[in-house]
């Protein structure tokens, strides 16, 4: 019995399986993580309170982004904007982050556009399109978002 690694002798061929939940948001998930780490460590403070969260139930129909906009636990007046991170991890060489739902804010499309400049990031910015993800729940209540993600799985 190995625990990590190759082990040789079984009756089946090793095998590649891809797992696209470790995309379809775990690395949503890990990014949300890691901007938390680096908020956290910062001696900048944000001038507002954040609210990091993992919603569970997209697939089944934006279940866990649906219950928080009708379950606010802070007045729904103090969310200014919902960033969604949904699938980020699969940036290949051509280095493609799509942000859909931009159009939402006042400056949205030119904000991401500057932030982009100096970035080594193909930014691919969609001003109407919100798309699918839990940030659309938001933007029902008509709260600005934008969805990040790097592309969609293969066929």
């Amino acid at each position: 019995m190995g625990l990590g690694g190759k082990v040789s002798g079984s009756q089946k061929k090793d095998t590649i399986v891809i797992h696209n939940g470790a995309d379809d948001n775990t690395s949503g998930v890990a990014g949300v993580l890691s901007i938390l780490e680096e908020i956290s460590n910062s001696v900048i403070k944000p001038k507002r309170s954040i609210i990091f969260i993992a919603f569970s139930g997209e697939e089944q129909g934006l279940l866990g982004s649906k219950y928080f906009v009708n379950h606010w636990p802070v007045s729904i007046d103090a969310v200014k904007v919902m960033l969604n991170m949904d699938m980020i991890g699969r940036l290949n060489s051509a280095k493609n982050l799509y942000m859909g739902g931009t159009g939402t804010f006042p400056d949205g499309v030119e904000l991401m556009n500057k932030l982009g400049i100096n970035s080594e990031l193909n930014l691919i910015v969609h001003a109407d399109e919100v798309g699918g993800s839990d940030h659309v729940s938001f933007y029902k209540k008509e709260i600005s978002c934008i969805g990040f993600h790097t592309g969609v799985h293969p066929k």
